[in-house]
């Protein structure tokens, strides 16, 4: 009962030896949390650069 209500790993067992969920799906699911990760650190990072460049270009005029 414990194994469906956990959100990670994931796993759904037919019997002690069969697993219906495929062994790829865990990595996938931990590949694109983080590929999703760093695509919002970018984004922040791009954010943070282009507020920084347009401040100073103001204070130059």
């Amino acid at each position: 009962a414990d194994e469906f209500n956990r959100w990670f790993p994931l796993r759904n067992k037919c019997n002690e030896d069969f697993d219906l969920v495929p062994s790829w799906v865990n990595p996938a699911v931990v590949f694109f949390v983080l590929l999703a990760a760093a695509g919002v650190l970018c984004l922040a990072g791009a954010v943070v650069a282009a507020v920084r460049r347009r401040s100073r270009s103001s204070r130059r005029r």
